[in-house]
């Protein structure tokens, strides 16, 4: 049950970390990038594909557009 409250706090600050994105902040970038391993973890502790292919995409994203960033 702690690991599913873990999960559920990771997408949230996954979900701030993308308002931050959108409004191009770097905090967002840097939350986002903290928050990657830990939700990776629990997506394959889970079993859940849609996170599996999520995380690494997001992080290559973020990487790729991190000098847009203000």
């Amino acid at each position: 049950m702690a690991l599913g409250w873990t999960f559920v706090g990771v997408c949230a600050a996954d979900v701030v970390a993308g308002f931050g994105l959108w409004r191009g902040h770097r905090w967002g970038a840097r939350l986002g990038l903290a928050t990657s391993p830990v939700a990776f973890a629990l997506g394959e502790g889970f079993a859940l594909p849609l996170i599996l292919v999520g995380v690494p995409i997001r992080v290559a994203l973020v990487l790729a557009g991190r000098r847009s960033l203000g």
